[in-house]
């Protein structure tokens, strides 16, 4: 438990707070016991080693692949720490090839930037699940993977195709039936 006066002098910076997996993030904070190891906890598990002030100056980690969202990062050493707020966003999108054609169709869809080495759980056409090619997709280590599907046979429009994957990555596109 950290008291309150420790609280005001002790702190933990994260640069930049927010970005997607891979990010490189660079930690400083100040107030901890010179010369010793920070632990850092949540969705980064890393020491961090600490000045003869007591300062955090040179640390950082790469976001891992973990579900989008907001992370709180706690440093503690020696009976005193601080926390830090993190978000990790998504970029994660997908591209249907062709985005036009006929019902009945087979429509490839190449994503990216979703989590690594992750299991596809859903394929929607206009909230209705579709079966693929292959019927179990995963990720690449980069985020990225490609699957097809044959395009129900719903009337000429523009429909919505949505792919998630199992950490919470999800991408929407327009997929139009001429």
């Amino acid at each position: 438990m950290f008291l309150p006066s420790q609280a005001a002098t002790t702190s933990l910076k994260l640069t930049p707070v927010r970005g997607i997996i891979g990010t490189h993030v660079v930690v400083t904070g100040k107030g901890y016991p010179a010369n010793s190891m920070v632990s850092l906890t949540h969705f980064v598990t890393k020491t961090c080693p600490t000045n003869s002030t007591g300062g955090i100056t040179s640390c950082s980690f790469s976001v891992p692949s973990d579900p989008p969202g907001a992370y709180l990062i706690t440093a503690s050493a020696g009976g005193v720490g601080a926390n830090s707020k993190f978000t990790i966003g998504s970029r994660a999108h997908i591209i249907p090839v062709p985005n036009s054609g006929h019902a009945g169709s087979t429509v490839t869809v190449n994503g990216a930037h979703f989590a690594w080495n992750t299991k596809i759980t859903s394929v929607t056409f206009n909230g209705v699940q579709v079966t693929t090619s292959p019927s179990i997709v995963t990720t690449s280590g980069t985020g990225s993977f490609s699957l097809s599907f044959k395009v129900p046979n719903d009337k000429p429009n523009s429909y919505v195709v949505t792919v998630k994957d199992a950490r919470g990555y999800v991408a929407n596109t327009v997929y139009t039936i001429t």
